[in-house]
């Protein structure tokens, strides 16, 4: 589920003429999407909400 993600986010990324790389030593944003039977929830949060809430830091 996670590369269909992956693939599905770089993919339109792409197709909207800004492609992205998945990073995890510096994102610029980090995507959060969690799924329990059928249905998904999903987070953002930016470089500068990483830097002033620690907690939310992928590592």
């Amino acid at each position: 589920m996670e590369r269909l993600f992956n693939d599905a986010i770089v993919d339109a990324t792409k197709q909207a003429a800004a492609p992205s790389k998945i990073s995890f030593t510096d994102p610029d944003v980090v995507i959060e999407i969690d799924t329990i039977d059928n249905r998904a929830g999903l987070a953002m949060w930016t470089r500068e909400e990483l830097a002033r809430y620690h907690l939310l830091r992928p590592d």
